[in-house]
């Protein structure tokens, strides 16, 4: 049976077509197909679990606060810092998902780090706690997703191209997704964590 909210598109085979009333005569084997265009549902998701961690408090933790302290190496010193957020997968192993954004909102920019790339980064070690992540124990990270630039002003929602690897996720059946946010050379911002004001989300269509 067709899912929920789809639209009937037409019959093929056995003599039918259009998407009027198909009636067939069965005298031999005979193969007759509905096609139905899915539905179209844009869903927006909250993380379950979010964190920063630093390079210079290597054993820290910062699972509670409300903000991403986003910064190169080259501008803090050491190795920077990075984040981590990670979304519950409660879609079907065979949804398909056309677009997948992750929205986070840039309240403050630091220093003169204006419109500086940060990049999101593809994470498949899901083990990982919001209590518990450190620099020390934070899961390695895979290839880049997508780069943006920061705002050039305070106040702006950043938006990530992650379509690739969530469709990659869902089709694995896997029940979490986590999404790292890397800053690039330069980069200095201060971001919203599920905390926060405004909390970041994951938008699947």
């Amino acid at each position: 049976s067709p899912s929920s909210g789809s639209t009937f598109a037409g019959w093929s085979g056995g003599g039918c077509t259009g998407t009027g009333t198909c009636t067939v005569t069965v005298t031999a084997d005979t193969t007759v197909i509905a096609t139905f265009n899915l539905a179209t549902v844009t869903t927006d998701i909250t993380p379950t679990a979010d964190s920063y961690v630093h390079g210079s408090s290597v054993s820290s933790n910062f699972g509670s606060d409300s903000q991403f302290y986003i910064a190169h190496g080259g501008q803090i010193g050491g190795n920077g810092t990075r984040a981590f957020l990670k979304f519950s997968n409660n879609l079907s192993s065979n949804s398909q998902v056309n677009a997948a954004t992750l929205f986070v909102y840039q309240y403050q920019i630091v220093g003169n780090a204006f419109g500086q790339p940060i990049s999101a980064n593809s994470v498949t070690d899901d083990s990982w706690n919001e209590a518990g992540i450190t620099w020390n124990n934070q899961p390695a990270l895979g290839s880049v997703l997508d780069t943006v630039s920061s705002g050039v002003i305070s106040g702006v929602w950043l938006h990530f191209d992650v379509t690739s690897f969530v469709s990659s996720e869902v089709a694995a059946g896997s029940p979490d997704i986590t999404i790292a946010l890397v800053p690039q050379p330069s980069a200095w911002a201060r971001l919203y964590s599920k905390e926060g004001v405004n909390a970041p989300f994951l938008r699947l269509e």
